[in-house]
């Protein structure tokens, strides 16, 4: 599966529409510098790679992000 279809599917899962999902989606790969990854599979990524994905798919607030840096 593709890392931006993962985070569709488990967005809407959260209960948001694929609308808000794919908004919320955008802004944090677009956070992250990851958008070009929205069409890789995540099992092709790095450790830290996969996490800062992962980040996006919960949407976690920045702390989360300064940890990994």
């Amino acid at each position: 599966m593709k890392i931006g279809d993962q985070m569709l599917y488990l967005a809407q899962l959260k209960g948001l529409s694929k609308r808000e999902a794919l908004a919320r989606i955008q802004d944090w790969c677009q956070r992250l510098d990851i958008t070009s990854w929205l069409d890789k599979k995540i099992e092709d990524l790095s450790k830290r790679y996969a996490a800062e994905s992962t980040i996006c798919r919960h949407g976690h607030p920045p702390t989360t992000i300064d940890y990994l840096g």
